[in-house]
C-alpha cells in the first residue's frame, strides 16, 4: 500500500486548520476503506443496495450469484476551522455520531436511526446452486452428495484413511490389575520428594537413581554457604608437604637448567619446581614413582616446545603422579602438556588414569590458540579455559561402549576433533570462555574431579552404581 501518513495525525491537523486546503492525500486518508472483495484500499465509497422489503441499506456486490454485504458508515471525528465536519469511513464501531453516505446522491444522511446496521453476510446457495434467503457468515458451502446435506468445511476436506490394520489380528488382554510402574520405580524412590515449603528430601540410597544438579554439586564439594567449590579439594595453592620454590631454569637464554631439579643422567625434571615465562625447550617430567607438584607461572608454550609427562619408573611400571598448579595465565600455542603414552600412540580406554592433575589459583586462565592438547584431570573451578582448535596427537581411544574413536568409521565421520581432542581426561572449569572449530573431550577416569584430592575417587553414587562426571561447568 501507498503510505499517505498517519490518519490520526492528519485528522488532528485538519481540526487545527493546519492543512489549509484539502489535498488528495488528506482526502485519501480520511475517506479510505478496505474493499473486502479485493483486499485493496480504495478511496471511493461503494454504492449502496436498498432492500425495499426490510428497508435496509447495505453495500452490495454480485459475484456468481452470491451477494456479499457489509455496512458502510462514516464516523465524525471533528470539524475544521471553517466549522465543516471532518469524517472518515471506518469499519470500527465508534461511540461518535456516524452518518450513512449515499453515493448516488453524493449526500451524507445524518439521521442514523433511519437505517439499520447490517453485519456482513452471504446468501446461501442450496445443493442445486440456487440462491436462498438464508444468510450465512461463510463464503463456501459444502454438501454431501449422498444425502445433499450441508456439512462443515473440516468434514468436507478431511477424509478418513484406512489404517491398514486387520482387526481380526487384534487380541484383547485382561487388565493386569496393578500400576504400570513398580513401587521401586516411583519418583519418591528413584529421585526424591519436595514438601510444601519446597524442601527437597532425597530418596533412599538403596533405590535412588536420579540426582539433581544440587546433589551432584554437593558430592563434588560445592559449598553452598560460601557459594563456591571447596578449596580443600580444588586446591588453589601448593599443599603442605610440597615445595615448588626452586626454579626449573637458572636462565633460559642460553639455556641453563637447575641441576637441583633436573636429572643430569636422564634429562628430565624429577623434583618439584616452578616453570615460568616462555618455555625454551621441550620438557619431560618424570616423578619417579612419587607425587610431584609443578607450578606453571604465566607459562607460554609455543610451537616446537611441549611438556611431556613420563610415568615410567626405574622398575618399568607406570607409577607416580604430576600435579600442575596454574598461576596467572597458561598460554599454549601449537603445543601441548600430555602423557608420553598419548604422544607414542599407545591405545587406551575410558578407564585410563594419566597420572596428571591440574589445579588453578583464583582468577587464573588457560588460553589455547591454534592447536593445543592436554591429558589428565582439570580440578579448576577458579580457572577459565578457551580453545581455538583441536589437538596435536591422534588418540587410539575406546569408550565405555566399546567404540574405538580412531578406527570405527561410524564415529570418525562425526568426530569434530579429528581424533585429536583438546582434552583427553575430564574437566571442571569456572567458565569456558571460547571454543571454536574442533573442540571436544575424550573422557577418561584420570584423577576424577571430586572428593579425595590426590586422584582417589570422584563422581557420584546411585543405586545402579558409581558414575563419573566427564565434563562439568562449575559456574
Amino acid at each position: 500500500y501507498t503510505f499517505v501518513g498517519n490518519v490520526d495525525d492528519i485528522i488532528t491537523s485538519a481540526k487545527n486548520g493546519q492543512l489549509g486546503t484539502w489535498d488528495d492525500k488528506t482526502t485519501y486518508a480520511l475517506k479510505t476503506f478496505i474493499n473486502v472483495d479485493s483486499g485493496k484500499l480504495e478511496n471511493e465509497l461503494p454504492h449502496k443496495y436498498h432492500d425495499e422489503y426490510v428497508n435496509e441499506w447495505y453495500t452490495a456486490h454480485i459475484d456468481d450469484g452470491v451477494m456479499k454485504s457489509y455496512p458502510v458508515y462514516l464516523v465524525v471525528v471533528g470539524t475544521d476551522t471553517a466549522g465543516d465536519p471532518i469524517y472518515r469511513e471506518t469499519s470500527i464501531q465508534s461511540a461518535d455520531d456516524f452518518m450513512w453516505y449515499d453515493s448516488e446522491s453524493q449526500t451524507l444522511l445524518t439521521d442514523a436511526e433511519t437505517w439499520t446496521h447490517q453485519d456482513a453476510y452471504y446468501l446461501l446457495k442450496n445443493f442445486d446452486g440456487e440462491i436462498t434467503d438464508e444468510r450465512v457468515g461463510f463464503a463456501v458451502a459444502y454438501y454431501r452428495e449422498s444425502d445433499q446435506q450441508l456439512v462443515s468445511e473440516y468434514e468436507a476436506t478431511h477424509t478418513k484413511k484406512d489404517s491398514g490394520i486387520d482387526a481380526s489380528k487384534i487380541t484383547s488382554y485382561a487388565s493386569y490389575g496393578a500400576e504400570a510402574y513398580p513401587e521401586s520405580m516411583k519418583r519418591e524412590n528413584i529421585y526424591g520428594t519436595y514438601d510444601q515449603a519446597g524442601k527437597f528430601t532425597p530418596a533412599d540410597t538403596k533405590t535412588k537413581l536420579i540426582k539433581n544438579l544440587d546433589e551432584v554439586r554437593k558430592e563434588m564439594d560445592y559449598d553452598y554457604v560460601a557459594k563456591g567449590f571447596s578449596e580443600s579439594v580444588y586446591l588453589t595453592k601448593v599443599p603442605s608437604g610440597h615445595d615448588c620454590s626452586q626454579k626449573a631454569y637458572v636462565k633460559t637464554n642460553p639455556i641453563e637448567r637447575n641441576t637441583n631439579v633436573w636429572s643430569t643422567t636422564n634429562g628430565y625434571i624429577k623434583e618439584e619446581c616452578t616453570i615460568s615465562g616462555s618455555v625454551p625447550e621441550t620438557i619431560t617430567i618424570n616423578p619417579e614413582g612419587k607425587e610431584l607438584w609443578i607450578v606453571l607461572k604465566d607459562v607460554k608454550l609455543d610451537s616446537g616446545k611441549e611438556i611431556v609427562v613420563d610415568l615410567t619408573n626405574t622398575n618399568g611400571l607406570q607409577e607416580g603422579k604430576v600435579c600442575f598448579l596454574v598461576d596467572g595465565t597458561l598460554s599454549v600455542n601449537n603445543s601441548d602438556i600430555v602423557n608420553k603414552e598419548l604422544k607414542d600412540g599407545v591405545a587406551f580406554d575410558y578407564k585410563k588414569d594419566w597420572g596428571m592433575e591440574y589445579f588453578g589459583k583464583k582468577n587464573s586462565h588457560i588460553t589455547c590458540t591454534n592447536y593445543a592438547q592436554f591429558t589428565g584431570s582439570f580440578k579448576c573451578p577458579f580457572t577459565t579455559y578457551s580453545a581455538k582448535n583441536y589437538g596435536i596427537y591422534e588418540a587410539d581411544y575406546t569408550d565405555e561402549y566399546g567404540v574405538n574413536w580412531k578406527t570405527d568409521t561410524e564415529v570418525t565421520s562425526i568426530d569434530i576433533t579429528n581424533n585429536k581432542p583438546p582434552i583427553v581426561g575430564n574437566a571442571l572449569f569456572s567458565d569456558i570462555e571460547e571454543c571454536q572449530n574442533g573442540f571436544g573431550l575424550y573422557y577418561t577416569e584420570s584423577g576424577q574431579s571430586g572428593k579425595g584430592g590426590g586422584g582417589q575417587g570422584a563422581g557420584f553414587n546411585t543405586a545402579l552404581g558409581y558414575y563419573e562426571l566427564g565434563y562439568f561447568a562449575g559456574s
